[in-house]
């Protein structure tokens, strides 16, 4: 499975990145600038002249831009479906967030990107809940130790 990804670095490195290969840009993930994962409507692919406006805009406000082609999208492989999309929106957003730590990731889906955003974020959620609960039952049972 091959899709094809771009990352956009804030405008104030964009001279320092030339000929950078692509642990570069990883590492540069890592950095204190945010982070929007950009999901494209159905017109087009992410090279679209709307949207590298868009990258260019949100890269000189400071942000890093992640965006990639969905399944039978530009350079993507395989027929699009609404569950490949999820799964690969959310293996792109696990990869940012193991490469970036603690740098907020935003996301930012447009017309069709919309709903791969709302399938994204519903098992994102689900993990922060579990993590949540994970975190609250040490205390729930050192509570229940500590009554007896």
């Amino acid at each position: 499975m091959t899709i094809g990804v771009w990352h956009t670095i804030p405008s104030i490195w964009w001279k320092n990145a030339q000929g950078k290969d692509q642990m570069w840009y990883e590492d540069a993930l890592a950095s204190n600038y945010p982070i929007i994962v950009y999901l494209h409507g159905n017109t087009g692919t992410r090279g679209g002249d709307h949207r590298m406006e868009l990258y260019k805009v949100l890269s000189s406000l400071g942000y890093h831009v992640v965006t990639f082609d969905y399944r039978g999208w530009g350079d993507s492989v395989r027929t699009p479906t609404e569950r490949g999309m999820t799964y690969d929106a959310l293996h792109v957003f696990d990869w940012i967030k193991a490469i970036s730590g603690d740098n907020p990731v935003y996301i930012w889906g447009h017309s069709l990107g919309t709903g791969v955003a709302t399938n994204l974020v519903r098992p994102l959620r689900e993990r922060a809940s579990r993590e949540r609960e994970r975190e609250r039952e040490p205390d729930a049972l050192s509570h229940i130790e500590k009554s007896y």
